[in-house]
């Protein structure tokens, strides 16, 4: 037993503070992690997923792309003396021009497809918004070829951009328009054109006529009125609620604008429009058609979320202020949708470099037309279409386009966090 003195030295012992802290942050620690562990049980199966089905099959991509002609992987360790270091990315980035071909047509598409996309369902939003009966109808509408499949998207398209003659559609016969698309061009006496065939850019098309094929002129002078109309319409809807001066004003913009447009036709003429200044190829803008009528609805129903959450007294205050609709569109409704915004660009970056199911069924899998031979068909046909008998062919060297392409996605997902991040309005 302890002595009365004892004791009374046991009740006057004063705790460090030091000791004191670090057990209080020892109690505090283990009340958290029992507190957090039904959480973590919660999201060790998603965890578990996660791993097993993406993490492992990067890093099992990146190990196999250290090995060349790989035809079939007996195992998990492919043959010792296929290993090859890292020559297979030597190979693809120095030596392999067909990479560098399916990387800017890929980067082209990426960037007509996500601004197209989302450029056209910000128009069909703001008209629903407007809509105050059959809202619902008309978001339904608008989102079923969205849920449609992209091989019997693939299949309707076909036949709507069929090339000339509708019983072959590689066997050009300019005397019978194929598909629908160029029944209304011969309608209209706009020349009929090969779609999804032709490798010429648009801008060669249109003023340089590409040294072959039917005469486009007829088609510049119609774009030159389609422009002028466009800008009307735009300077309509600005100057709706203007003076007789403000409608002088926007017939002179109007004027001037196909002026400006005219002077530019009649000078590309003396210019040749080659690769790069001859602008997307109609086969690849074709494609970028087909895949903004795809994505439209899905964009559509985003936005219209996000015009449904802006407060109509905002409008009602900036009309009394004297706002007109394009200030009100560029100071208000853009930045109040631009968390929506943002995440469409980001998502639809990722999704447009990964498109592979409809350029396989527009072209039947093949990537014989250079023009919209993207990453995704670029590694389809090497993976399969090639063989395994050169070092440029089998699974070895698909890996490595598969990494270089997680490299690519994931850096321009950081430029647009670190650019595009800044300038979105969460208040």
């Amino acid at each position: 037993m302890a002595t009365v003195q004892e004791k009374l030295v046991t009740a006057n012992k004063i705790e460090l503070p030091g000791e004191n802290s670090a057990e209080v942050k020892r109690r505090k620690f283990r009340k958290m992690l029992r507190s957090s562990l039904k959480a973590y049980l919660f999201i060790a199966p998603a965890l578990i997923i996660l791993f097993f089905f993406h993490f492992m099959p990067i890093i099992y991509a990146f190990f196999l792309s250290l090995y060349k002609r790989i035809s079939a992987v007996k195992g998990i360790v492919p043959p010792a003396e296929n290993f090859a270091g890292f020559d297979n990315y030597s190979k693809l980035l120095f030596d392999d021009p067909d990479w560098w071909n399916a990387f800017w047509n890929t980067l082209g598409y990426v960037a007509l497809s996500v601004f197209l996309g989302i450029a056209a369902a910000l128009g069909v939003a703001l008209m629903l918004d407007k809509v105050t009966k059959g809202k619902n109808l008309y978001r339904t509408l608008f989102f079923l070829p969205y849920v449609t499949s992209l091989i019997a998207i693939a299949a309707v398209w076909n036949i709507i951009f069929a090339p000339f003659s509708s019983n072959a559609l590689t066997r050009a016969n300019p005397d019978r328009p194929g598909g629908l698309a160029n029944w209304v061009f011969a309608a209209i006496g706009i020349p009929m054109q090969r779609w999804r065939l032709d490798d010429r850019g648009i801008l060669k098309l249109i003023f340089d006529n590409g040294g072959r094929g039917p005469d486009v002129g007829t088609l510049a002078i119609k774009l030159v009125l389609l422009a002028g109309l466009m800008s009307f319409i735009v300077w309509l809807y600005r100057h709706f609620e203007g003076g007789i001066w403000n409608w002088l004003t926007g017939l002179l913009t109007t004027f001037a604008a196909l002026v400006g447009w005219s002077v530019i036709v009649e000078l590309a003429h003396f210019f040749t429009w080659d690769s790069f200044w001859g602008g997307p190829s109609m086969a690849m803008f074709t494609m970028v058609i087909i895949s903004t009528w795809h994505i439209l609805g899905f964009n559509t129903v985003l936005l219209l979320a996000g015009l449904t959450n802006i407060s109509r007294e905002l409008y009602d205050a900036a009309k009394i202020d004297g706002a007109r609709g394009w200030q009100m569109f560029t100071k208000m409704t853009i930045p109040l949708l631009s968390p929506t915004l943002f995440f469409m660009v980001v998502v639809g970056t990722i999704g447009a470099f990964q498109s592979f199911t409809l350029f396989f069924a527009i072209y039947n899998g093949s990537s014989t037309n250079r023009s919209t031979t993207v990453l995704s068909i670029f590694y389809y046909d090497v993976t399969f279409g090639r063989g395994s008998g050169s070092d440029t062919s089998g699974f070895g060297y698909s890996s490595t386009i598969v990494m270089m392409m997680l490299v690519i996605i994931m850096g321009i997902s950081f430029v647009q966090q670190r650019i595009l991040g800044k300038r979105v309005n969460y208040d």
